[in-house]
């Protein structure tokens, strides 16, 4: 979006902005607590002391990047909670937008929690666009603490995606809390387009949808995620959730779950609740847990997705000492070690070396026809497996339970 800009140090920066602090600021859109238009020009160094209030196109350092942010604080007073809110869309802590193959933002420190009411909300920028980055550089450092809570594509660095977010260095990690009310929470980015690069990233932080979807790096991607890993909370209390994606219709290569309970409706997955696109060489490990919480006509838990109608290949679950939990209390769930179910058009292949191997216990309770209560849980460990093209081999397959 395009308007007339407010900064509280200039309106539109070509230039360089260095060791400077700003207090709060009230308007209506387009406000950027140093710059409101960073053209080109460079900003480091430079604190929002005070809180930001506002409608759309918010950003605690500059509204609209299109320059270098580097080492900027947004660090409201004692005295308030949140440090950036908007009754709209496209807020951010840093940068409502970064935008442009000459944007930049690396290196920050965030405290306090970042609200909009409508989409594309996030701790560091709110959209960041084809060709900009968001990123660690070697030796950099970045801390964040709060809540970040919007309407929809609600992320702990980008409400969405379709630039670059990396780190050099140590993991890019996120420890915000991110809550979307209508849906697509990711722990990175709520949503991520076919441009989108996530990689060396995690997530510690709890990631909740009150509505849709939730992912513990992205919840809908549609780019490329590697190298990356969750060990949060990831919840979708109507909708469905995964360790690395709530749906991937892109790719994800090298990333792992650690930890955490997953816990959804409808499908869960330890990589991706529903994969379309390709997932590979990535793992769900031992100390996570997945729960199919609530009531949907067909539940799916997988340990690599819940539903697959892609290709998931040279992936793993558990270990022989430490299986992962997988676990329904809800009738009609299909519970599978790698997936809960394989589609005509999925693949889930081990290739030679290494292969795919899965290790979970698998914990369905089914209500009882004669008392409505519910039965002893079965638990069922599958072996290790190497897969073949186009199903999943026996070695998986799970008990069915009558209900």
């Amino acid at each position: 979006g395009q308007g007339t800009y407010t900064g509280g140090i200039v309106e539109v920066n070509q230039g360089t902005i260095q060791n400077c602090t700003v207090g709060s600021m009230t308007g209506e859109s387009f406000l950027g607590g140093i710059a409101g238009l960073n053209k080109g020009g460079r900003i480091e160094n430079c604190t929002l002391t005070g809180q930001m209030r506002g409608d759309s196109y918010l950003g605690g350092i500059v509204c609209r990047n299109e320059g270098e942010i580097v080492s900027c604080r947004v660090l409201p007073d004692d005295a308030q909670v949140s440090s950036v809110m908007g009754d709209g869309s496209y807020i951010g802590g840093i940068s409502a937008v970064n935008s442009g193959d000459k944007a930049s933002i690396t290196g920050w420190e965030i405290k306090g929690d970042i609200e909009g009411a409508g989409s594309f909300v996030g701790g560091i920028a709110g959209s960041n666009e084809n060709a900009a980055v968001i990123g660690l550089e070697k030796k950099q450092e970045a801390a964040q603490s709060g809540t970040i809570t919007g309407g929809e594509h609600v992320g702990g660095i980008a409400g969405v995606n379709g630039g670059d977010i990396y780190a050099s260095g140590e993991l890019l990690e996120n420890t915000f809390t991110v809550r979307a009310l209508e849906g697509n929470a990711g722990g990175i980015a709520g949503l991520q387009r076919e441009t989108g690069n996530i990689s060396g990233t995690g997530n510690t932080g709890s990631i909740i949808a009150e509505k849709g979807n939730a992912g513990g790096i992205v919840c809908d991607n549609r780019g490329r995620v590697e190298a990356s890993e969750n060990s949060g909370e990831v919840t979708a209390a109507n909708g469905e959730a995964g360790g690395i994606c709530g749906e991937n219709s892109g790719t994800v290569t090298g990333c792992r779950t650690l930890g955490g309970t997953l816990s959804g409706q409808g499908a869960l997955g330890g990589i991706a609740a529903a994969n379309y696109g390709r997932i590979e060489n990535s793992s769900l490990l031992s100390k996570a847990e997945l729960a199919i919480m609530g009531g949907q006509p067909e539940n799916y838990i997988g340990g690599i997705a819940g539903r697959n109608t892609g290709v998931i290949v040279t992936s793993k679950v558990g270990s022989k000492t430490a299986p992962v939990r997988l676990s329904s209390d809800e009738d009609k769930s299909n519970v599978g070690g790698v997936a809960g179910y394989n589609g005509p058009e999925g693949r889930v292949d081990g290739m030679k070396a290494p292969e795919t191997v899965c290790y979970a216990d698998i914990i369905l309770e089914a209500l009882s026809p004669i008392t409505g209560r519910r039965a002893a849980s079965r638990d069922l460990r599958p072996r290790d497996s190497r897969t073949a093209s186009g199903e999943l081999p026996a070695s998986m397959e799970t008990e069915q339970i009558q209900r």
